[in-house]
């Protein structure tokens, strides 16, 4: 127990690491645009490479904010039906639900590596003013999806213990 405690602090770590990436990223993102708005519209001289290089900022933050957001709680969820079950099925639902979630980013984590390796080895850049290697870009998406297989894990592993935690309904009760 105490090695998944130990775990836990080390993704707990690293999610912190991430969400902080990605609001120097965001504060890049706001800065270098309106810099550019300010050229394009009072200088009219914009700068060239801020557009394709704020794509691939919004791609790293969303993966690297997307475990964080999940250990919180704070993905959207639609709780309209969800709510009139009991807490026992409740939990069941929500251990589906990640059983799911983590099966989608491992597939992700999986194909993403897979075409981030290929664009490594041959050397692929992006079609874009910047040239830059679409590896560098791409690695981020196996990267996040697996911190966010892990929070999957984590999670469902918390809601299988209140599931289990739970007495089963009797029937005829939702």
């Amino acid at each position: 127990m105490k090695l998944l405690q130990r775990l836990g602090a080390i993704v707990d770590r690293i999610n912190g690491i991430f969400v902080a990436l990605s609001c120097i990223v965001l504060l890049f993102i706001v800065i270098t645009v309106s810099v550019n708005v300010i050229l394009r519209y009072v200088f009219n001289s914009p700068i060239m490479w801020i557009v394709p290089i704020t794509g691939n900022c919004l791609l790293y933050i969303t993966f690297l904010a997307a475990a964080w957001v999940l250990q919180r709680n704070g993905h959207v969820s639609l709780d309209l039906l969800i709510i009139h079950l009991s807490p026992h099925r409740q939990a069941f639902l929500q251990v589906v639900n990640c059983a799911v979630g983590l099966a989608i980013c491992l597939v992700i984590a999986w194909f993403g590596t897979k075409v981030t390796w290929a664009d490594f080895m041959s050397g692929a850049l992006q079609a874009t003013i910047t040239r830059i290697p679409k590896a560098s870009v791409l690695f981020i998406i196996p990267a996040g999806s697996l911190l966010l297989s892990i929070e999957f894990l984590r999670k469902g592993y918390i809601q299988y213990k209140t599931w289990k935690m739970w007495p089963r309904p009797v029937e005829g009760q939702s």
